[in-house]
């Protein structure tokens, strides 16, 4: 029996394999229509456009304003999840590598969301950007642990995961923003929830392709991450506060900024389990009956072993419903956001 770190390289090397030959198709806007045509920033937001902005913001809820500077914040983290990426095991080195250009690629259309983000924040003239700026160096500093260690199966069920959920947020946002008469932030928001969701495609494509190589490994990896639940990536945050110049602990501002989101409707555990359903459905490995409920799919041919693995999948899925569906909107948090200008 091999071991799992060579059914891992196997996969890897399958992966890159399908993006040399098309079989994977390479889903960005870069790639699509040319570095001439993509959009950049300016193109969103230019630079007369303070006084517009400045009074679109005004008119959104205070909890949406946070949403926005924490999806702010995780977009220019952008150096933690770059290295993150390239340190998974079987990645190739070469710099013609497929993945490799695929994750600088990737960062590339990245970086211009963080950078429309961090230019709305700043001239709305709604924030303390001394204080966003602080808790930015901090949470790229802190990194991210999420529980995925370089394992290449985990890593690409987590960014599968992870690439819709922000996609979900920014297209809420964008709802939100759309909804309180602020057109310029909707558009922003929803440009780049569609670049979060050509990316999502492309990882799922990962998973898909790994499922093929080693549906044993591959299963067992989605079982371990739905066991574990999905962290998300700025999990970390921190802020200076003002009245003590102390730094709030890891995890306290999260939950203020998590509350926030699903008072919002943003980002909810209902979300979490669409998500998570979508992603097996996605996958061939399990599907609803008409009457809703998950059972393992017949779709793909699997050992015994993997149908055992997607069974606990599908046990899990019914438990995140089942607590999605009971879980109550949180209270608006009574945290004084470092963020927010009074």
């Amino acid at each position: 029996m091999k071991e799992l770190f060579t059914d891992q390289v196997d996969s890897m090397k399958e992966i890159e394999s399908r993006l040399q030959s098309g079989a994977i198709p390479w889903t960005t806007l870069t790639r699509n229509h040319g570095h001439q045509k993509v959009w950049t920033p300016s193109s969103i937001v230019g630079h007369n456009d303070h006084t517009e902005i400045a009074r679109e913001m005004r008119l959104l809820s205070r909890e949406v304003q946070i949403v926005l500077v924490g999806d702010t914040l995780t977009e220019e983290a952008l150096p933690t999840y770059t290295n993150f990426l390239t340190a998974i095991q079987g990645m190739p080195d070469g710099y013609e590598s497929n993945l490799q250009k695929w994750i600088r690629e990737w960062s590339a259309e990245e970086e211009r969301h963080g950078t429309l983000l961090d230019r709305m924040l700043f001239m709305s003239g709604a924030f303390n950007m001394d204080a966003y700026e602080r808790s930015k160096h901090m949470l790229i500093d802190s990194g991210m642990d999420i529980g995925t260690q370089n394992d290449p199966y985990r890593v690409f069920y987590y960014t599968s995961f992870q690439e819709i959920a922000t996609q979900v947020s920014h297209a809420n946002v964008a709802k939100r923003a759309q909804e309180a008469g602020a057109p310029l932030i909707a558009k922003s928001c929803k440009v780049i929830a569609g670049d979060e969701a050509m990316h999502a495609k492309m990882y799922s494509s990962f998973v898909k392709t790994a499922l093929d190589i080693d549906p044993d490994g591959m299963t067992s990896a989605i079982v371990e991450m739905m066991r574990q639940q999905v962290q998300m990536p700025a999990h970390l945050m921190q802020e200076v506060r003002a009245d003590t110049n102390s730094v709030l602990e890891p995890g306290l501002l999260f939950a203020a900024f998590s509350d926030c989101a699903q008072h919002a409707g943003v980002y909810t555990s209902k979300d979490y389990a669409r998500i998570s359903g979508k992603l097996l459905s996605e996958w061939g490995l399990a599907a609803q009956n008409d009457d809703g409920k998950w059972q393992v799919s017949k779709e793909r041919q699997l050992s015994e072993a993997a149908r055992e693995n997607v069974a606990e999948c599908v046990r899990i899925q019914k438990v995140i419903e089942r607590l999605a569906h009971r879980a109550k909107t949180p209270e608006i948090p009574d945290h004084d956001f470092s963020w927010i200008l009074s």
